[in-house]
């Protein structure tokens, strides 16, 4: 497969010179958004370590994942929340804004047992004039299964974002429009 994708790279400037269409995988690549909306895919690094996908509209409503390792405890994580913004700092001529979020998710960890909680992520989100940000999160926990205990999740991380593109009815795609 990677044999594949490197002979259309290497093919589509011959093949867009003579003007024939790219492959469909070169049609289909991601493209940038506007915004700090749409799919953002990034790393997060902290208590919990791992890859971010977060889906956000343009009125800021995130839904945001992240799945890696817990590093305190050395077991798997995941985690997902829906966050919405209740403030934003937008300085004037500036290139850089200030969203705070606040949500609530579950988080789930796998061990020789499994893990069963429910977070309040508090979020700072650091949003430059480029489709790039910057966040930190800190999340109290309430562990519910196997025993009821609290816990502090922090993460630091950061995520690019690309343009949404309109479903023909077979699900929800990325890509250029």
């Amino acid at each position: 497969m990677f044999v594949a994708f490197a002979l259309s790279l290497l093919a589509s400037p011959i093949a867009h010179a003579q003007g024939a269409e790219l492959p469909p995988l070169m049609s289909r690549t991601p493209t940038l958004s506007e915004g700090v909306y749409g799919v953002g895919v990034g790393l997060g690094v902290g208590d919990p370590t791992g890859f971010n996908v977060a889906l956000r509209t343009e009125s800021l409503h995130t839904l945001s994942m992240l799945a890696g390792w817990n590093l305190s405890a050395g077991r798997f994580h995941t985690h997902s929340d829906y966050q919405l913004p209740f403030a934003e700092i937008l300085p004037a001529e500036s290139i850089l804004a200030v969203t705070f979020y606040s949500g609530l998710g579950a988080t789930l960890d796998i061990d020789q047992s499994i893990r069963l909680g429910a977070r309040v992520p508090l979020v700072t989100a650091l949003s430059f004039d480029k489709p790039v940000e910057v966040f930190i999160e800190l999340a109290p926990v309430v562990g519910i299964l196997p025993d009821v205990e609290f816990g502090v999740q922090a993460t630091t991380g950061i995520r690019g974002w690309f343009k949404p593109k309109s479903s023909k009815g077979d699900g929800f795609e990325v890509g250029s429009e």
